[in-house]
Order: C-alpha cells, then sequence, then structure tokens
C-alpha cells in the first residue's frame, strides 16, 4: 500500500442533511490524473448502508498500473473492481480498499466500523452485504472470507498504526499518510 487517505468531517465534505447528498469520488481519467467529481447519492434502500470513509488505501501495484493506463485488454474483466464505475483504459472510478462507518441503512451496521471493497469516495452507497463488520470493532481476518484476509489484515494494520505513540519521523508509516 502506498497511500491511506482519510476523509473529511461531513459538512466539510459537503454532504447536505437532506435527500440531495454528494460524496467526492476519485477517477482515474487519463495516463497519470487522478480527477476528484463529486456524485449525487440516492438514499439508500433497504439492503444497502450509506458508508462515510475513514480510510482508503491506494495500491503500488494495481492501481500504478490503472493510473498509468497499462491494464492489458486481456486482463480487463480480471481487474474489475466490484463497485467499480466506468471501463478501463479511461475514464474509471477503481479501488478495493475502503474502510468507513456506516451512517444510514442496516440497524446491524449503523455506527460500526466496516470494510468495504469500494472506490475511493468519501461518501458512498453500496449493498449491506458487501460490508465487512466482523465481530468486533476491530474484526480479525477469520471473521473475513479466505480472499478477503489478506487485503483486511493490511487495512487493521493501517487502522491501528496511527494510533502508535513511538512512530518515528521518516517510519514507512507516517511516509504513507496523506491528509
Amino acid at each position: 500500500m502506498t497511500s491511506i487517505a482519510s476523509a473529511q468531517d461531513s459538512e466539510i465534505a459537503g454532504r447536505s442533511p437532506g435527500p440531495a447528498r454528494w460524496g467526492r469520488c476519485a477517477w482515474y481519467t487519463a495516463p497519470g490524473l487522478i480527477e476528484l467529481h463529486h456524485e449525487t447519492l440516492p438514499l439508500p434502500r433497504a439492503d444497502e448502508i450509506l458508508v462515510r470513509s475513514l480510510y482508503s488505501g491506494i495500491s503500488r501495484g494495481t492501481e500504478r498500473l490503472v493510473m498509468s493506463g497499462n491494464v492489458a485488454q486481456s486482463e480487463y474483466d480480471r481487474m474489475r473492481c466490484p463497485m467499480q464505475a466506468g471501463d478501463f483504459p479511461f475514464p474509471v472510478k477503481y479501488g478495493y480498499c475502503a474502510v468507513g462507518r456506516v451512517d444510514e441503512g442496516a440497524p446491524e451496521l449503523k455506527g460500526r466500523t466496516i470494510f468495504v471493497l469500494h472506490p475511493h469516495q468519501d461518501f458512498f452507497i453500496a449493498p449491506a452485504a458487501s460490508a465487512f463488520a466482523g465481530r468486533s470493532p476491530l474484526p480479525l481476518a477469520a471473521d473475513f472470507p479466505r480472499r478477503s484476509k489478506r487485503l483486511w489484515n493490511v487495512m487493521l494494520f493501517f487502522m491501528l498504526a496511527p494510533r502508535q505513540r513511538d512512530w518515528r519521523r521518516g517510519s514507512p508509516v507516517q511516509d504513507l499518510k496523506v491528509a
């Protein structure tokens, strides 16, 4: 992982209290170019949740390929993320590493910290079934499907790392955080 971005508070992020709400999302629009777009969000349906992103991880390998436009055409289907918008090579809203808090939706998830395979966006609607909440506020990888365990362990590290007080300036975690 080469970057962790933190979402801002709801007022700063442009959320309105009424039904006309929006989120900011990153779109890869040309080789080496990422644009911040605004997306109108509908009210979540009964089987959906509204998530406020806390962290989003950007992969050094996969997303470098996407950003540079070097995803081989033969790999387009395999590289597609569950909630990706757009198509390769560009424009595409891509990402698969979001940790957030559920603001609205399924009562059993409301207020919980979750992991979702979602592109980089500060607020988003996702199927409730796609949220990995585990059995505790910070679940262990054992709580998730096999293919998500390694990814969750990486995200769990980044959720806990900022709480450590003994990180020195220039340590990998300090270099990876982006305000």
